[in-house]
C-alpha cells in the first residue's frame, strides 16, 4: 500500500542561494498556486472543495508548499482550475487531475511541445511551427492517457492563454485569435455564444502579451498600454460600463510589463516592479488593504521588485527579484501559502518552511 509522509525540507528555491526561478515558475489558477523549483520539481499549495490538488480526500489543501510527487525535469508549468500539466526537457507533457488520485498521465498524440496553457476543462500546447494541440481533461478518465488533437488552421502562434471556457492565441504578427465560449464577449468578437474555430479579434494589432480571466480577456500592447474586453460585472475591464466585445483601453495605464487575470479582477506589473489591480475585491484580491471593489487601477500595498505576476480565481501572487513569493486575497483553502486558511488584503510572504512528500 502506498502512502505519503510529510517530512521537512531545509531549502526551497524561494530562499536566496537555493536557485533562481525562470520567468514561468509561478502559476496560479482556481484556488491553487504552484511553482517550479531549482531542481525542476513542482511544489503547490491551496486546494479544491472536493479534493485537494494532490488527490487526497481532505476538504482543504495544504497552506504551505508541498511537492507534487512524480513530476520531474520540468521546464514549463500550466495550472488549470481543476488540473495541472508539466512540460519536461524532452518536450513530453504529463498531466494530473486531483479527483483522479493524482495519477500522472502522458498526453498522447502530441508532438514535441514547446509551451503549455491550462483552462477549466482543457489543456493546450504549442508545438513546432506555432501549431496548437489541445486535449479535454475528461479524455484522461478510466486509466486512459489524455488525447491531444490539433487545432485546425492555426499556425504561427507565439503565445497561448486560456480562461474559464475560452482560449486565445497571440500570433507572430501581433494579432490575436480566440475561440470557445463568448457569452460575455470575451473572445473579442460580436458573435455571442460559442465559437469553435480560432477567430481574429477585429482591430487588435501590436499585442505583446495576452492574459485571460474566467470570462474576460486583456492584452498588453507593444507601447505598454492595456486593453480589456468581456465581462465587467465587478469593473475588471477598468471602467464601470457593461460587458463588451470591443478591446477597450484601461485609462491611465502605461509602462506595463506584465498581466494577470482572475475570476473578476485584473492586475498589472509595471516596468519599475510595482503592481496595480482593479475589479472585484471581496477577498482582498486587489491587495490594497481593503475589501472594496474598484473599477480603476490602484497600487498593491507594500510590494516592489516584482518580476512575475499570476492570479487564481480570487487571489494573486508575485514572484520577487530575490526569488521570494508574496500572495494576497482569498486564503480559505490555503492558497496564500502562509500556513493559514485566512484571507489577506495585503501581500503576505509564502511560508518557505515547507514540507516535501516522500513516498514510502
Amino acid at each position: 500500500m502506498r502512502r505519503w509522509m510529510l517530512l521537512p525540507v531545509g531549502c526551497l528555491v524561494v530562499l536566496a542561494g537555493c536557485g533562481v526561478f525562470s520567468s514561468r515558475d509561478v502559476a496560479a489558477s482556481g484556488n491553487v498556486t504552484c511553482f517550479r523549483t531549482s531542481v525542476d520539481r513542482v511544489k503547490c499549495w491551496g486546494g479544491y472543495h472536493y479534493r485537494d490538488f494532490w488527490g487526497s480526500s481532505r476538504f482543504y489543501g495544504d497552506s504551505a508548499p508541498d511537492s507534487v510527487p512524480g513530476v520531474a525535469d520540468v521546464t514549463r508549468l500550466a495550472i488549470g482550475q481543476r488540473n495541472g500539466c508539466s512540460l519536461d526537457t524532452k518536450g513530453k507533457v504529463e498531466c494530473w487531475v486531483p479527483d483522479h488520485d493524482l495519477e500522472l498521465k502522458q498526453v498522447s498524440g502530441l508532438p514535441k511541445a514547446e509551451d503549455l496553457a491550462g483552462g477549466e476543462h482543457q489543456g493546450c500546447a504549442r508545438v513546432e511551427g506555432g501549431r496548437v494541440y489541445c486535449w479535454d481533461w475528461k479524455s484522461g478518465a478510466n486509466d486512459q492517457d489524455f488525447v491531444a488533437t490539433e487545432v485546425e488552421g492555426l499556425s504561427g502562434v507565439v503565445q497561448l492563454a486560456m480562461g474559464g471556457l475560452h482560449t486565445c492565441a497571440r500570433m507572430e504578427d501581433g494579432t490575436v485569435r480566440c475561440w470557445g465560449d463568448n457569452t460575455d464577449g470575451q473572445l473579442g468578437v460580436s458573435d455571442m455564444g460559442r465559437v469553435t474555430t480560432p477567430t481574429p479579434v477585429p482591430g487588435l494589432e501590436g499585442v505583446a502579451e495576452l492574459a485571460l480571466g474566467t470570462v474576460h480577456t486583456c492584452a498588453r500592447m507593444e507601447d505598454g498600454t492595456v486593453r480589456c474586453w468581456g465581462n465587467n460585472s465587478a469593473g475588471q475591464l477598468g471602467g464601470s460600463g457593461p460587458a463588451t466585445s470591443t478591446p477597450t483601453p484601461v485609462v491611465g495605464l502605461e509602462n506595463v510589463a506584465g498581466l494577470a487575470l482572475g475570476e473578476k479582477h485584473t492586475c498589472v506589473r509595471f516596468e519599475n516592479g510595482t503592481v496595480s489591480c482593479w475589479g472585484g475585491n471581496e477577498h482582498g484580491q486587489l491587495g490594497d488593504g481593503t475589501t472594496s471593489s474598484r473599477s480603476s487601477p490602484a497600487p498593491v500595498k507594500e510590494l516592489s521588485d516584482v518580476v512575475k505576476l499570476t492570479c487564481g480565481d480570487n487571489h494573486a501572487c508575485a514572484q520577487l527579484e530575490d526569488g521570494g513569493i508574496r500572495c494576497w486575497g482569498d486564503g480559505a483553502q490555503g492558497q496564500i501559502g502562509d500556513g493559514e486558511f485566512k484571507d489577506r488584503t495585503r501581500p503576505t510572504s509564502v511560508n518557505t518552511a515547507s514540507s516535501t512528500l516522500i513516498e514510502e
